[in-house]
């Protein structure tokens, strides 16, 4: 309502006389609508057009606190201001508490009382639009969060191109297994006398090659798919072994040895597996392209975890050229020195971090070149 709009009230009383009275009270050109029922009054307190609902509780079809609350329930948005007597001011002051304005005494309606009604309606309005605003946040908040697992998505279907080769061997290698070992089994049954203990051997490494492959899909085909982020206990040890194992073929190829150090016994961490892989496997990449320069016995990465108190700690770290950019800017959208990158993926890392309750951070080795990169989960 406009401040110098005319204010539209709901006036619920049963009493013609105490009603007549409230509106003598009122300036001439308030819009009143006269309700003597709660019945009746819950049908007028639809109307979209009413400011604001001035209650006497103690009705013939409701009384007390019940007739608050019920009305309440039809008009969650309005204001409710509390027409009272002396004696029942203890019951307004209780209806207060639960969600109504003010009150009015009915011997007391001046211009006091006047002005008072106008403070309800603007603090409606302001708190209907806190309302509107804090919605709209929600909605904004819920469609960003849409947007970043998006761009998470993309960025594993991106990775997964990068990683073609590896992905080509890590398929191969059990497919080729599996053609020698039928091969050779072939070679036992044609035997005139069959091993058949040779041959339960063979069958038994089969079953292993024909395992490893199953395994090597499910993991490809869980890292790429698009779902919705389902947070869920993991060993972030576990999770790290495998994810080297992951990139072992590109990491032969460059010639680099990766050092664990891993922490003793179970780090169990609450979040989602898939994109905590992803982020190891953008810094074992990134550590991969900081040692193309160095000579290669010095091609290390030590990848090292440790706990605080309620934090999982994991340190990449590697022994070569060093940040290319300043350390506040690493994380940012679409930096980047390399000359065929978008600067996305360390981005994303501190996104997917900072959705996990996490932190990402970088830091300069002390007794040798390169970099370190430490992020931080909490514990399950």
């Amino acid at each position: 309502m406009p401040t110098d709009s005319p204010m539209s009230i709901l006036l619920i009383e049963d009493d013609e006389i105490d009603a007549d009275s409230v509106r003598r009270s009122l300036p001439r050109q308030t819009l009143v609508q006269h309700a003597t029922t709660l019945n009746d009054a819950i049908e007028s307190a639809k109307d979209p057009s009413l400011d604001l609902i001035l209650l006497d509780p103690g009705l013939p079809d409701s009384s007390g606190v019940d007739s608050f609350l019920r009305i309440r329930q039809t008009a969650p948005r309005l204001p409710i201001v509390i027409l009272t007597g002396l004696k029942d001011r203890n019951l307004a002051v209780q209806i207060i508490r639960m969600g109504a304005q003010d009150y009015l005494l009915k011997n007391q309606l001046d211009e006091r009382a006047v002005q008072a009604l106008k403070f309800a309606v603007e603090r409606g309005r302001l708190l209907q639009q806190l309302e509107i605003e804090q919605t709209e946040r929600e909605r904004l908040s819920e469609e960003l969060r849409e947007q970043e697992q998006s761009l998470a998505h993309l960025a594993r279907v991106a990775l997964m191109g990068e990683l073609v080769a590896e992905i080509s061997h890590e398929v191969s290698q059990p497919l080729s297994v599996i053609s020698n070992l039928v091969a050779a089994l072939d070679a036992t049954l044609q035997q005139t006398t069959i091993d058949h203990e040779l041959c339960g051997v063979l069958m038994g490494k089969l079953d292993e090659a024909n395992s490893h492959a199953g395994d090597v899909l499910r993991r490809l085909r869980e890292f790429i798919r698009d779902d919705s982020v389902q947070f869920e206990s993991f060993d972030v040890n576990e999770l790290i072994i495998s994810t080297i194992e992951f990139v072992d073929y590109e990491r032969r190829r460059r010639m680099v040895t990766v050092q664990q150090e891993l922490s003793s016994g179970r780090l169990e961490a609450l979040g989602n597996r898939t994109q905590i892989r992803q982020v190891i496997i953008n810094l074992l990449r990134n550590a991969f392209d900081a040692l193309e320069d160095t000579p290669q016995p010095d091609r290390l990465i030590v990848a090292a975890t440790s706990a605080t108190d309620d934090m999982i700690v994991v340190e990449i770290t590697d022994h070569g050229s060093g940040l290319q950019l300043d350390a506040g800017a690493v994380f940012t959208a679409f930096k980047t020195t390399k000359s065929d990158g978008l600067g996305m993926g360390l981005a994303i890392c501190a996104r997917i971090l900072d959705n996990h309750g996490g932190r990402i951070s970088v830091a300069v080795p002390e007794h040798h070149p390169g970099s370190i990169f430490r992020f931080e989960l909490p514990m399950s």
